[in-house]
């Protein structure tokens, strides 16, 4: 799916249309998000000789909004916890990218992994030090 979602993302400006509905139920009109930033790789030395590398799956400049799809088998209460994205928020600040919100879409599988069983957005406020 992964591959399948980045190349419409690239072609339409549009998270993958599947997580539709689950973006409705948060709250987050799917028409008002504009992906212009999708699977872009960004470099930066934050310390003399080390070297982070990140590429993240979605992002919205003018939403100033990350989004990370992920894949699951039943329990997605681990992506309540906002770190990965809050990581994107600092790395992207770093461009001069401001991100004030971020959400994980995931598509959920049943757990043979045999079936699609559902789509749900995890959404998070990402505090950085922004006004």
């Amino acid at each position: 799916s992964h591959d399948i979602w980045y190349k419409l993302v690239r072609e339409t400006g549009k998270i993958p249309p599947e997580f539709k509905d689950a973006l409705e139920e948060v709250g987050v009109h799917y028409d008002d998000i504009e992906i212009d930033i999708a699977e872009q790789a960004f470099k930066c030395e934050p310390i003399p000789g080390i070297v982070v590398h990140s590429r993240m799956d979605e992002v919205s400049t003018k939403s100033q909004a990350v989004f990370d799809t992920k894949t699951s088998s039943g329990n997605v209460s681990y992506y309540q916890k906002p770190e990965q994205l809050l990581f994107y928020a600092w790395r992207l600040g770093m461009n001069g990218i401001v991100i004030r919100r971020g959400a994980f879409l995931v598509e959920i599988w049943d757990k043979d992994r045999t079936e699609i069983i559902g789509y749900k957005v995890i959404t998070s406020n990402l505090k950085m030090g922004v006004n």
